[in-house]
């Protein structure tokens, strides 16, 4: 695996490590784990349908497979009943981990606003990260970024002057971003209202 990337090799590492907890706590002896036949790996997605998401169990098969190929035993993973459980996993989901919340009314939105200094790039970010996630009807995730890392120079917000709200709407004069159909900037930017 040393061609692989350092993202895959964690999530294969992950894979095998799911694999040996599940064959434990099934009592699958090791000699029948290696090479697993598609009665064990339907079984396996089976245990992680509804605990992980489908692109997980996916790439718990894909470290398996590659499990299989450094040892060079034949793999099952192609066989129809393996092929059901995997889309099956896709279709399935992870349940919500966190129950629903409420959804941000303008009176949040103007309170947050009442609260902060415009005049702080700090707040300004936050107002400004704030309305655009709710007007935007985006998640909180879309529209911040998880670390520095990860910013990007074309989905930044670019500085505007806020001049207050009026009537539920926000008056600002300047630049705003938009987003594709796919939720990722486009890099054009349109006049602020």
């Amino acid at each position: 695996m040393g061609s692989t990337v350092d993202a895959n090799k964690s999530s294969y590492g992950s894979g095998l490590l799911q694999f040996t907890q599940f064959c434990d706590e099934h009592e699958i002896p090791e000699e029948a784990q290696l090479p697993a036949d598609q009665v064990i790996l339907t079984a396996f997605i089976g245990w992680e349908c509804g605990k992980v998401l489908g692109k997980t169990v996916s790439q718990h098969l894909s470290g398996l497979l590659a499990w299989h190929n450094i040892h060079g035993m034949p793999w099952a993973g192609e066989d129809s009943w393996v092929k059901m459980g995997r889309a099956t996993a896709h279709k399935e989901g992870t349940e919500h981990q966190r129950d629903p919340q409420v959804p941000v009314s303008q009176e949040h939105l103007f309170a947050l606003a009442e609260d902060l200094d415009e005049t702080k790039s700090k707040d300004a970010a936050v107002l400004a990260c704030a309305m655009s996630t709710t007007w935007a009807v985006r998640r909180l995730g879309k529209t911040t970024v998880h670390s520095a890392k990860k910013f990007s120079e074309i989905s930044r917000f670019e500085r505007c002057e806020y001049s207050g709200h009026r009537e539920g709407r926000c008056l600002c004069s300047g630049n705003t971003f938009t987003l594709d159909k796919d939720n990722k900037a486009t890099g054009r930017k349109d006049d602020g209202y």
